[in-house]
């Protein structure tokens, strides 16, 4: 078992951190990934959670564990600022639409949504407490992993870079939600929270990265990548 660590380590110190990178993104995308395949009907959720989703954030946790103990930055630090930011944005996406929601302006239940991924997770009822348990946990999940990806590729570019990534998870929401949940994508209600949440989630997104990637270098502006 050691020799196998040893070689495992070896082997990531050989990476450079354009790979490095591109190995994080690629198993951090596993979680929404997921949903995707099971509203293409291609794999149910449950089995691809279980057998490909839970395994790669195993990974990217044991290489942000691996990257802490041989200090690897800047990639360290990125995906250090990445989940941090990735956790308040989520919350002060949440927050957002908790407020736009609780105007007169909107007929719309922006959480339901949540509560379903939770029923598809473990096949029970959307109402069920452990559904919705599970359906919350999944959707910080996935909005730490969207942090952590925008922060290993983008760095330190500035906010609206933060904001364009939000929009773009927005174009991704109206495309799949209204095949996934019959929501109209026509419904000004759905399209007015989504747009109000995704814009505040990258805005914060992008400004604590802005704060808290210390190294320059970014993919998204050019500039030098190690």
């Amino acid at each position: 078992m050691k020799a196998l660590g040893l070689a495992l380590d070896a082997r990531l110190r050989k990476l450079r951190d354009p790979i490095l990178t591109l190995l994080v993104v690629g198993a951090s995308g596993m979680g929404v990934t997921a949903f995707l395949l099971d509203v293409a009907d291609v794999i149910s959720m449950p089995w691809t959670l279980s057998f490909v989703s839970f395994p790669a954030l195993v990974a990217v946790l044991g290489i942000g564990v691996w990257a802490q103990r041989v200090d690897r930055q800047p990639f360290l630090n990125r995906l250090v600022a990445g989940a941090v930011a990735g956790l308040i944005g989520t919350f002060v996406y949440d927050a957002v639409r908790i407020g736009a929601q609780a105007t007169t302006l909107f007929d719309y239940n922006a959480f339901k949504a949540i509560h379903i991924f939770g029923s598809l997770i473990l096949d029970r009822p959307d109402t069920a407490l452990e559904a919705r348990i599970a359906g919350w946990t999944y959707h910080f999940w996935n909005g730490i992993s969207f942090g952590v990806i925008y922060a290993l590729i983008a760095g330190r570019a500035r906010w609206y870079w933060g904001l364009a990534w939000g929009m773009m998870l927005e174009v991704i929401m109206i495309g799949v939600y209204p095949v996934a949940f019959s929501v109209q994508r026509t419904d000004p209600a759905f399209l007015s929270i989504s747009l109000i949440g995704h814009a505040a989630y990258g805005a914060v997104l992008g400004a604590l990265c802005v704060r808290w990637c210390r190294d320059a270098s970014s993919y998204v502006t050019g500039e030098s990548v190690r």
